[in-house]
């Protein structure tokens, strides 16, 4: 009777008017949002011991609502990472459209079920100028523990799209301003929490989930590489830490291989939750990704490591869908009692995508269920709405995304704003409604929107503007910096300094180093044509090809390899076990 109650509820939501580019919105300027810390979920943490003799069944209570239609030629809103609160209402974040030579943004919107409502949608996470993440920020996997909401997302600095990275962002209130991970702390340009080492041709590690539990931080990722055969590996990977540490990315662990999907390119990332009333972790992802037969697959696992493959739905989903997400608490638990979603991205014309979200019961039985393996999609026709009558700030970018120039130089910044659009910024007019603050006033100062370079060191603007902001990286240099000299090598370091090789699964590993230019700018380098070249390394335990990929031969052991380029060289070690 719960499922046909909880149904009905769910079916009601939405249809309430939940679509976003419809959604009803407060007037005026964007408010801030934000949930009363009441509304978060404070139980008791209470460990149930998972039966293993036990598995946890899905079902399907509707058949699914929009909750974005495109709204032009080239629009979406993917991967949405969802987090609910006792009142019902919930938050979300999904990936969309970036401006100016950024892919994807990360945005948010805090939905009310009970009402229909739904703030206005606004960029949470941007890319930052010339760092790590300079391309893109996508794949959003949400969690909140310890004051702070934590999304981990994919980027890359290849304009290809591959050999991404994992980064981790946090933010006291779900729509920011948020600061990254850099390697040691908070705030600046971005490091990566998980780095991909694999063959430089392949995706990477990417599309983040998170789950805290027992004080233990779960990081499940995505990894797609390729075994020195040229065989492809699709992967969930998972790494552990220390939820109660402030720094927690620096005590992640990994652990191992959670599950080898069952293709190289048609299935794609997970979203991963713990049950609570069950003690076990059920992982969701998309199989047979933007297809006719497309479906949800569901796996399960008592310790959070190893999981097994447990369901599959079909009926009543729209096909060709891809990117999905479920609902959790704020720590990425589930209780079977509260209303939960699973929503996913679906249609036929590349990046012209709606969201769509459906209403789910979990259970627990005696065996496995993939009765539904052959049930029957739906063909949805993919509608284009109408563009919302007002306009608001979405976001805030600047133009160019970073800054670098001579110590006494003067320049102004330009400061844009975007709408749902997604199109062509708006450069702002009226430099009295920008706030600029958080620099180091002994390297710059600001007067107006004019800066003045002050002395050599790189420091970080935020500007405001209608309640969004955009962190601006600005690099002084001294006098006689050659600013537009791309080529000459000033320093080479080793993005990673340890290359573990596993004999028995075969993974190439690819050395690569990061190089930075007499005029400031740097970029990865490992390939031959690039003139980089690898030497002293033991050949009777590892192959290096002429782009650094890695190979053993099938021997234990350790070794160094100088990596050089540009008359400077570093040094790595290589393990094979």
């Amino acid at each position: 009777m719960r499922y046909l109650i909880l149904a009905a509820i769910i079916a009601a939501v939405l249809a309430a008017g939940l679509l976003m580019s419809g959604c009803k919105a407060k007037e005026g300027e964007n408010e801030k949002p934000g949930v009363d810390p009441a509304l978060l979920y404070d139980d008791p943490e209470t460990l149930v011991q998972p039966d293993p003799d036990k598995h946890l069944q899905v079902k399907l209570l509707d058949s699914g609502k929009d909750i974005f239609q495109p709204v032009n030629g080239y629009s979406y809103r993917y991967g949405p990472t969802m987090i609910t609160y006792k009142d019902g209402s919930m938050d979300a974040w999904f990936a969309t459209p970036g401006t100016h030579g950024e892919w994807d943004w990360l945005t948010y919107r805090h939905i009310d079920p009970a009402t229909g409502e739904s703030s206005r949608e606004v960029a949470a996470v941007q890319p930052t100028g010339e760092s790590w993440d300079r391309l893109s920020c996508c794949d959003p996997g949400a969690v909140y523990f310890g004051g702070y909401y934590y999304l981990g997302y994919t980027s890359t600095v290849d304009i290809g799209g591959i050999r991404n990275n994992v980064f981790i962002a946090r933010s006291r209130t779900p729509d920011g301003p948020y600061e990254k991970w850099n390697g040691s702390g908070w705030g600046g340009d971005p490091y990566p929490v998980v780095y991909y080492d694999g063959n430089a041709a392949e995706f990477g590690a990417g599309e983040p989930a998170m789950v805290t539990v027992g004080g233990k931080i779960y990081l499940y990722y995505t990894w797609k590489s390729a075994r020195s055969s040229g065989e492809k590996i699709n992967q969930l990977r998972v790494a552990v830490g220390d939820a109660a540490s402030e720094n927690w990315p620096a005590t992640l662990e990994y652990k191992c291989v959670c599950y080898d999907c069952t293709s190289a390119t048609a299935q794609d990332s997970a979203d991963v939750k713990y049950i609570e009333n069950y003690g076990k972790f059920l992982a969701v992802c998309t199989d047979n990704r933007f297809t006719d037969s497309s479906r949800l697959a569901f796996y399960e696992s008592d310790d959070g490591i190893s999981f097994t493959r447990i369901a599959e739905l079909r009926t009543d989903l729209a096909v060709k869908l891809h990117n999905c997400g479920i609902s959790s608490r704020q720590n990425g638990h589930i209780n079977t009692e509260d209303n939960i979603y699973v929503a996913y991205a679906y249609g036929s014309d590349w990046g012209v995508w709606a969201t769509r979200m459906h209403g789910i019961a979990i259970t627990l039985g005696d065996e496995p269920d993939f009765s539904d393996k052959s049930g029957k999609s739906v063909s949805v026709q993919v509608d284009i709405a109408d563009m919302p009558a007002e306009k608001w700030t979405v976001g805030v970018t600047a133009i160019p995304h970073a800054y670098r120039q001579i110590e006494g130089n003067e320049f102004d910044l330009g400061i844009y704003w975007t709408d749902y659009s997604y199109t062509d910024p708006i450069a702002v007019g009226d430099i009295s409604k920008i706030k600029f603050y958080g620099y180091d006033s002994s390297i710059i100062s600001i007067k107006g929107r004019t800066v003045k370079a002050l002395k050599p060191g790189t420091t970080y603007v935020t500007a405001e503007y209608d309640g969004r902001s955009i962190l601006i990286p600005v690099r002084v240099y001294a006098e006689g910096t050659p600013l537009d000299d791309a080529g000459t090598v000033r320093s080479v370091t080793a993005t990673q300094t340890e290359y573990r090789v596993d004999i028995a699964s075969r993974e190439a590993k690819q050395i690569r180093v990061r190089a930075d230019y007499a005029g400031g700018t740097w970029m990865e380098v490992f390939k031959k044509d690039e003139g980089v070249t690898y030497s002293g390394y033991d050949k009777d335990l590892i192959r290096v090809s002429a782009d650094g990929v890695i190979s053993s031969k099938k021997v234990a052991g350790e070794t160094e390899v100088t990596v050089s380029y540009g008359g400077q060289s570093v040094t790595v070690k290589v393990i094979c076990n």
